[in-house]
C-alpha cells in the first residue's frame, strides 16, 4: 500500500497513514455520537506503527464504561479529532474515517451498539455486529 494521508478540518494536523487498516467500524455510542456530532462514528484502526501525525494537538481523555482510559488528540485551531488510542487497544491508533483524504478506499466490517443505531438508519446485514 502506498501512504495515505489525513489531515482535520483546518489542515494545521496532517499526518500520513503507512498501511492498511486492522479493522474498520462503525458505532453508535453516545459518547461517538458526542465526539463526532453524528449518530454514527466511522474509525479505523492501525498499529500505531503505521501512523505518522506531524502537528502538535491537543489531548482530552475520558473513561469508559468498563474502566479504560481513551485519550484524544484534536486540533487546537479547529477542534477537528485526528486519532485516538484505546488503553485496552495497546500499539494501536485509531483514525476517524472522515479525516481520511481517500476515505472510500475501506468500508466498515464491524460495527457496535446497534441497539442505539436510530431506526432511520438502515442495518447493514453484510457486517459483523459486536453488541
Amino acid at each position: 500500500m502506498s501512504k495515505l494521508s489525513f489531515r482535520c478540518s483546518c489542515g494545521a494536523c496532517q499526518g500520513e497513514i503507512l498501511a492498511d487498516p486492522q479493522r474498520v467500524s462503525l458505532c453508535y455510542c453516545m459518547s461517538c455520537r458526542k465526539r463526532t456530532g453524528s449518530v454514527v462514528a466511522a474509525q479505523a484502526r492501525f498499529l500505531s506503527s503505521d501512523i505518522r501525525l506531524s502537528a502538535n494537538t491537543q489531548a482530552y481523555k475520558r473513561i469508559t464504561s468498563s474502566g479504560s482510559e481513551i485519550v484524544f488528540d484534536f486540533c487546537p485551531d479547529c477542534g477537528s479529532t485526528v486519532r485516538y488510542r484505546h488503553e485496552a487497544l495497546e500499539q494501536q491508533t485509531i483514525i476517524p474515517l472522515g479525516v481520511i483524504d481517500e476515505v472510500e478506499l475501506w468500508q466498515p466490517t464491524a460495527a457496535i451498539y446497534d441497539d442505539r443505531r436510530p431506526a432511520w438508519l438502515p442495518h447493514n446485514e453484510h457486517i459483523e455486529w459486536l453488541d
